[in-house]
């Protein structure tokens, strides 16, 4: 080139030399590749630049971490010798590994001594779920819906998220953690610092209101409490279904919730088969954190019905069915509400009284008895017949314009019925009012129960007034056929009928549509036929 001839060029020359010297003395900062055959690009790129002392580590394990290069920064980083981190001087490469969902990277910081106790503190945690509310602003849209609105997010507003997810929630963490006011200062910023005894589970919970799936499986098989865990994403991607539809592919949201269902499956069939008793007790094991709730009650709350139906759960309904018996006979058992010195014979064998296998008294079998589930739904489904055969002997023989002891007595019963049905209200697990009727009329059995009630109501008050007596006995016997449909809830309990009633159940808007289709023919046929029959009706 002419820029290099001549004395100005023959100072350059000298000047390039100089620089290219000046560059070997550094040899084992460069790296030598060709750019355009190079297929392993990113790792030359990324090499190159953590030979240098320019980044410290944090800018390092930053780099490779943006970079996905787990393989990297354990080459290059922790195999140093000299490698060594302060308490607390890679919480920062922590979040950000979190909120990237870099999995492979919090492994690696775990795997090389970063404590995730020490970690995870309130605030932290805060910080986690405003941080990922940005990336993902269906989180606040959910809060929204279930809790109320809300710009920032604190641990209270997640406690009360799990709240309408799980009915309960207790968590004195989450609880205490509120926006700081002169009063609650003190008490907010001590609790702000407060570390969390199962920082996986928290995190696991974190990862699936924020949409972090990479991140669910390492934290789940962490989390101390796989199997509550299991149930409360399953739980929430249900809340997903049923609640809020909006942004979610519901297809996808289904193979979540069976893949949850299904691994809470696999473990209860592994702990089955190494000890029956152990895994029942496992379904039965009372968790303080959702409302001192066996898993069994947790997964009836999030309508989780394939692990209803897994066999050691079913051995646990079957145990608390027939609690605190061997065996039991149905019928015996019916005989012997009306019999009780039945329960003294041999038909019926108790489980022994306490670990040293002593037998229980004559008072202690009754008491057994009487408080078992079984019989007390045995109990209450004759009480019922009892009602419906009083009812009908009213209907058909006895209603008349003054009321009869026989009437006045089945007003008093539904007087009872309505007030225990007032009280299944009040114990459902909704903390509100308004929810819990609800929920409690999103069973089809109670909307039938709501329309009995009202019913009989509305025939009562007919029947104090003369003008409205004959609508009243209208009303009445239309009651009837609701209070003879309710005794459909008895076949439940039959492997054999309870399916058939939910499969007619299911057909009944299908049987709408065809009684629609037949009720064009029925009416044709039935002009033609009247038309024929009586020529000169008028």
């Amino acid at each position: 080139s002419d820029r290099l001839k001549g004395e100005e060029g023959n100072r350059r020359k000298k000047t390039f030399t100089n620089w290219v010297i000046e560059c070997i003395r550094y040899a084992d900062l460069i790296s030598v590749f060709d750019i355009r055959s190079e297929d392993n690009l990113d790792y030359n790129i990324l090499t190159s630049l953590l030979k240098g002392t320019d980044l410290n580590t944090y800018s390092q394990l930053y780099l490779a971490m943006v970079w996905d290069r787990v393989d990297i920064a354990e080459e290059k980083i922790f195999s140093k010798r000299d490698f060594q981190f302060e308490k607390g001087s890679l919480d920062e490469v922590m979040k950000k590994a979190l909120l990237m969902e870099r999995t492979n990277f919090v492994e690696l910081l775990i795997m090389n001594g970063f404590s995730m106790t020490e970690f995870l503190t309130v605030e932290c945690l805060r910080e986690l779920y405003n941080s990922a509310a940005v990336d993902w602003p269906q989180l606040l849209e959910q809060i929204e819906k279930f809790v109320g609105p809300t710009s920032y997010i604190y641990l209270r507003t997640i406690h009360k998220y799990l709240l309408f997810v799980m009915k309960k929630h207790r968590n004195s963490l989450y609880e205490l953690d509120v926006p700081p006011t002169k009063q609650l200062q003190e008490e907010v910023n001590k609790n702000s610092k407060s570390r969390f005894e199962q920082p996986f589970f928290e995190l696991f919970i974190w990862a699936n209101l924020c949409n972090k799936p990479s991140l669910l499986e390492y934290f789940w098989e962490r989390s101390g409490s796989p199997l509550v865990a299991c149930l409360l994403a399953s739980s929430v991607f249900s809340t997903f279904i049923e609640e809020y539809r909006l942004d979610y592919d519901l297809e996808k949201l289904t193979v979540f919730i069976n893949n949850w269902i299904t691994k809470a499956n696999e473990i209860m069939e592994i702990a089955s088969s190494k000890d029956k008793n152990k895994a029942v007790s496992i379904i039965e094991k009372r968790h303080e954190r959702f409302g001192d709730r066996s898993l069994l009650k947790i997964a009836f709350i999030g309508n989780q019905q394939a692990f209803i139906g897994n066999s050691t759960s079913q051995e646990a309904v079957r145990a608390s069915w027939q609690r605190g018996f061997v065996h039991i006979n149905s019928w015996l058992s019916i005989i012997a509400i009306f019999c009780p010195f039945l329960v003294l014979t041999p038909a019926f064998t108790f489980l022994p009284l306490g670990d040293d296998g002593g037998s229980l008294s004559m008072f202690q079998k009754m008491f057994v008895f009487y408080k078992a589930p079984m019989i007390k739904f045995y109990g209450n489904c004759i009480s019922y017949l009892f009602f419906v055969l009083l009812y009908s002997y009213i209907a058909l023989f006895n209603y008349t314009w003054t009321f009869q002891y026989s009437e006045i007595v089945l007003y008093i019963w539904f007087l009872i019925l309505i007030i225990d049905e007032f009280r299944e209200v009040l114990i459902e697990p909704s903390r509100s009012f308004r929810k819990k009727i609800s929920d409690h009329m999103s069973n089809i059995w109670n909307r039938i129960d709501f329309v009995l009630f009202f019913l009989a109501i509305l025939g009562l008050v007919l029947k104090l007034f003369p003008q409205t007596f004959g609508a009243s006995r209208v009303v009445f016997a239309t009651n009837a056929t609701v209070l003879y449909t309710r005794l459909l809830r008895i076949y439940h309990i039959k492997w054999n009928m309870g399916p058939k009633v939910v499969i007619m159940y299911r057909m009944f808007p299908e049987m709408l549509s065809f009684m629609m289709l037949l009720l064009v023919f029925i009416l044709g046929y039935g002009t033609a036929n009247q038309a024929l029959i009586n020529p000169t009706t008028s």
